[in-house]
């Protein structure tokens, strides 16, 4: 009985040694792997730091190599500026002795002048030496595109002819509404307008249009035609015409009282003008 208990005591020991040495023998591999995990760890945070160190270097270099070429370059401009000019391009001009001519009176002569000195006691005035043009520069010359007479002279030369050419188109329109061909003129004067907007002659070429209207009865469409001069330009002399023709258009559509309407308006805002004394006969017509 002794002998079996003794038999499992030594069993049970030499399992127990098995297992720690086992232990011992895992935990000293873990410390193993951490420390060679560490020693790497650390070689690469070496190598980070020579390849940054590197490239700091470089970049250094480069830096200086940079500086010292502007550094050159600025001392090739300080030794051009500072370099003396060629005599070609510094021609001396020597100023001789100035004149200066008496303007007292003397007062002996009364109010006339002293006598011009003689031309021995004139004083020698050394002629000065012709300046030589050095090389031509390259600076912008912006004083050189100021307009000449040559200039000025092409600058009116379009707008003369845009203004010529705008009385041609106006006056070719007016000519063929006074000769009846009525649709090529409004035509044409309708151009001028889209053409030339704004013209002085504008007022003029519009009050045409609605003449163009009225000549083919078309009454309508001229009233629209003269109320368009009488808004746009109601101090234009065209303007008292359009509304003597506006009043004479409704008379002939038998609307009477827009006819009185107009005509008394143009009587009342422009009693002096010729066109009001034919309103003034066309409302007696009416009214009688």
């Amino acid at each position: 009985m002794n002998r079996i208990f003794l038999s499992l005591l030594l069993g049970a020991g030499l399992l127990m040694s098995g297992c720690a040495a086992q232990m011992t023998t895992t935990a000293d591999a873990s410390r193993d792997w951490r420390l060679q995990s560490l020693e790497e760890s650390f070689l690469d945070f070496q190598e980070a730091q020579r390849q940054e160190a590197e490239r700091a270097r470089l970049a250094d270099a480069k830096l200086a190599q940079r500086l010292d070429r502007l550094e050159q370059r600025v001392s090739e401009i300080i030794g051009e500026e500072a370099s003396p000019a060629k005599p070609s391009e510094t021609a001396a001009v020597k100023p001789g002795p100035s004149v200066v001519q008496s303007s007292s009176v003397d007062p002996d002569m009364g109010d006339k002048p002293a006598a011009a000195p003689s031309a021995a006691m004139e004083p020698k005035v050394a002629t000065p030496a012709p300046v030589q043009a050095g090389p031509e520069s390259e600076e912008e010359k912006p004083w050189a595109e100021v307009p000449g007479p040559a200039l000025e002279a092409q600058v009116r030369k379009p707008r003369q002819t845009a203004i010529a050419g705008a009385e041609a188109l106006y006056n070719k329109g007016l000519n063929l509404v006074r000769s009846g061909r009525l649709d090529q003129g409004r035509s044409t004067l309708e151009q001028f307008l889209k053409q030339y907007a704004g013209h002085g002659l504008s007022p003029n070429a519009m009050y045409w249009i609605g003449e163009s209207w009225y000549g083919q009865k078309k009454y309508p469409e001229a009233i629209l035609a003269f109320k368009d001069v009488v808004a746009k330009y109601p101090k234009h002399h065209k303007a008292q015409a359009a509304l003597l023709k506006i009043g004479m258009s409704y008379r002939n559509v038998g609307d009477k009282d827009n006819a009185v309407f107009y005509l008394r308006t143009l009587v009342d805002d422009h009693p002096g003008s010729s066109p009001a004394g034919l309103a003034r006969q066309l409302l007696r017509q009416i009214a009688g």
